[in-house]
């Protein structure tokens, strides 16, 4: 007895299924039909990926517009500083113009005769001097005295200034406690001013075989003087002299400091430069109205605590050599109290 077959049986063994044979050519249809399959499959893939890409731009595009255009603002700004700013690159290292202000010095003014504590502070980082280095206008005329109180010991010309004098006292001088008989001192007469018979009484001996110029400061002819005064054999001590009321005025004292005088800016009054011996701090000061004012040069130009900065007496210039980049150089600008990369 035979089973019966369901129903679709026959018309399977009607159709191709039962009286078709499996040859090549049929094989390479089904071929074709599965490689139609997949590269359909492949392109759905695709369309889906893109679909997502562009939902995800929309997005980003709608968090910069809400956002008030923050990081679009950002960039713009990084590509195109505004006109007339400074520039600065990322890293904020290669600032072309670093314009300063001048601070008033806050140190005591002092004159002859006063009494200064080694354990005070020093005024800035790097110098010395323990009070303002402007003396007192109405306390620093620097005495006189006359030849019949001395011994000369030596002598020499100074052009363009007058004679330089290392002698002893031979007598004490009642006006004078520090004048006492037998003590070796420096003095100077200044031609035109002062004449043969009256010598400027300035200090110890040993200030005779110092350092000596007529330079300007400050808009006065000073004779400059400046020897190494400290043990170590690198602090130097300058002084500057002018003329005042018809005679010598003990005008400024820098301590710990190689000093330089300049017209950087270009308003015909000198500048002093002061060089720390002992520190990377370099400082200009200015004098107005009896009052000193002052810049430091490593806090106008960004220089880190490694950067190396110095003045060039030749050019006038600055440099500043930082780890990360080349050796730059600036100069004070004219009418204008900033540094200037030069290119």
């Amino acid at each position: 007895m035979s089973e019966p077959k369901p129903a679709w049986y026959e018309i399977a063994k009607k159709g191709s299924i039962a009286s078709t044979p499996f040859d090549e050519e049929l094989k390479r249809s089904v071929l074709s039909n599965i490689n139609r399959r997949e590269k359909r499959y492949l392109q759905s893939v695709k369309q889906v990926l893109a679909a997502i890409v562009v939902c995800m731009a929309l997005g980003l595009s709608l968090l910069l517009v809400t956002n008030e255009g923050v990081l679009f603002k950002k960039s713009e700004q990084a590509a195109s500083p505004p006109a007339g700013t400074p520039f600065h690159s990322i890293s904020g290292i290669d600032t072309k113009e670093h314009p300063f202000a001048y601070k008033l010095l806050d140190a005591r003014i002092t004159g002859n005769g006063s009494i200064i504590s080694m354990n005070d502070p020093d005024i800035l980082p790097g110098l010395g001097n323990k009070v303002n280095p402007l003396h007192a206008y109405d306390n620093r005329m620097i005495y006189k005295i006359s030849y019949t109180d001395i011994e000369v010991l030596s002598k020499k010309d100074m052009d363009g200034f007058g004679t330089l004098l290392k002698y002893k006292a031979i007598k004490d001088d009642p006006k004078l406690p520090y004048f006492r008989k037998g003590d070796e001192h420096f003095g100077y007469t200044v031609d035109g001013l002062t004449g043969p018979e009256v010598i400027y009484d300035f200090g110890t001996a040993n200030l005779y075989d110092a350092q000596m110029a007529v330079t300007r400061v400050f808009g006065h002819q000073a004779l400059k003087i400046w020897l190494v005064c400290g043990a170590d054999g690198i602090r130097v001590c300058t002084y500057y002299n002018r003329e005042q009321n018809g005679g010598m005025a003990s005008y400024l004292e820098f301590d710990n400091a190689t000093m330089y005088e300049r017209d950087l800016n270009g308003d015909g009054l000198e500048e002093a430069i002061a060089v720390s011996n002992t520190t990377g701090q370099i400082y200009i000061f200015k004098e107005n109205a009896e009052q000193l004012y002052w810049v430091s040069v490593r806090e106008a130009l960004g220089a880190g605590e490694q950067d190396v900065v110095s003045y060039e007496k030749a050019s006038g210039m600055f440099t500043l050599l930082k780890q990360d980049i080349a050796l730059r150089k600036y100069r004070y600008t004219e009418n204008a109290d900033k540094f200037v990369l030069v290119e």
